[in-house]
């Protein structure tokens, strides 16, 4: 069967937008959705597997044809305890290399991290050889699937987009927001203190999932000469603290009934990056995307905050 793309991580945050895009832009019978879980039962091809089986993805691609794979699966957590060091290893390094291996694709898109960079202070993050300089697991994890999908392409003769995400905001994110209304459901008089890292300091790029789903669908059809390897940061161009995310958070919760009071005194976690804002111009550029405004960014978070308040309240009461 021919498909037009597969997405591994179909069940994620991004994942499902993307595949429900997908459908809604192409039909939903050319995209393959893959995953650890179900994906949206609406779409067609819905794939369970596990991207750190190297013999169930090539059971699969016996199966399923593609010119194209978006790459998304992957541990995400920006700050990882060493427990989970094997995990990030086996899915986000040799499950890139099985999928690759698998699928053998002419066009891979991989989703990388705004945490390749390190802190980057007093400027924008820019896409160049030698700007990244990740401090933390998952943004080094990130850095060497760029490596490892820049090879591939060198000597497969593929098209590679590694897009380089910054916060992805919206319904069903995860992160800050989830973990700001699940202790507000708990504490809804606001009695104990939600913690903070980095006193509420800590600079990011937050960037809508609209956006994110974008740049990804163009990204499968940009020309690329063979064994070409193009690399673009998704994000809006402009920084948020996190003080400032858990603000709108609690400006939603408020309305909702709920009081959200943060303790803005534990530290950043170790390789945490203290500030990192992209140079978002080749995303306009070479994919034709715009950047969210603060606006947009804002109302995406508003969406994010109601979207976790109302998955959260049954399952905590």
């Amino acid at each position: 069967m021919e498909l037009r793309q597969i997405v591994t991580g179909a069940a994620g945050f991004i994942g499902e937008h993307l595949c429900r895009s997908a459908a809604q832009s192409f039909g939903a019978s050319l995209t393959a959705s893959l995953d650890l879980r179900a994906a949206d039962p609406s779409l067609s091809h819905i794939e369970i597997a596990d991207i750190r089986d190297r013999a169930a993805l090539q059971a699969l691609a016996g199966r399923l044809q593609t010119r194209a794979v978006i790459h998304l699966a992957a541990v995400a957590e920006a700050v990882l305890p060493s427990s989970a060091m094997p995990d990030l290893v086996a899915t986000n390094l040799l499950g890139t290399f099985n999928v690759l291996e698998a699928f053998e694709p002419a066009r891979v898109v991989f989703a990388s991290s705004s945490a390749v960079y390190g802190t980057v202070r007093g400027r924008r993050a820019r896409p160049v050889e030698g700007e990244a300089a990740a401090t933390g697991a998952y943004g080094i994890s990130k850095l060497m699937g760029e490596a490892f999908c820049s090879q591939w392409a060198d000597e497969r003769g593929a098209g590679v987009v590694a897009l380089r995400l910054g916060n992805v905001v919206g319904p069903r994110c995860r992160g800050l927001i989830p973990y700001l209304v699940s202790h507000a459901i708990r504490h809804p008089d606001g009695s104990v203190a939600a913690r903070m890292r980095g006193a509420g300091r800590i600079v990011r790029d937050y960037v809508s999932v609209e956006c994110v789903v974008q740049a990804l669908l163009k990204s499968v059809e940009l020309p690329l000469e063979p064994g070409r390897v193009e690399t673009i940061n998704v994000g809006s161009g402009t920084g948020m603290t996190n003080g400032e995310v858990a603000k709108e958070v609690a400006r939603v919760l408020e309305r909702c009934g709920y009081v959200l009071r943060v303790d803005p005194d534990d530290p950043p976690g170790l390789g945490e990056s203290a500030s990192v804002v992209l140079d978002v111009e080749p995303m306009t550029r070479v994919l034709g995307v715009i950047p969210p405004d603060r606006e947009t960014v804002v109302r995406s978070i508003v969406h994010a905050t109601l979207s976790h308040l109302e998955a959260m309240r049954p399952a905590v009461a």
